[in-house]
């Protein structure tokens, strides 16, 4: 605090450590975006898992299609 008025009343800006508080909220604010992050990889891991069963059910389809359609040809 002294500093800083010394500082200020030489024209100097100082820099001072953060303050507790104030620590723990970048930490807090680090772990919510932690958990954020924990949360868009499942969500992502969940979607690729979810994509790569449509896509397999999609292929089962075109097959059946396929056989459907070439049955019907002959």
């Amino acid at each position: 605090m002294i500093r800083r008025l010394i500082g200020r009343a030489l024209g100097r800006r100082t820099i001072d450590a953060p303050e507790p508080v104030l620590g723990d909220a970048m930490l807090l604010g680090r772990g919510d975006l932690l958990d954020r992050l924990v949360r868009l990889r499942a969500s992502a891991s969940l979607m690729r898992r979810s994509s790569e069963a449509l896509a397999l059910d999609l292929e089962g389809l075109r097959g059946d299609l396929e056989q459907i359609l070439g049955e019907k040809g002959r």
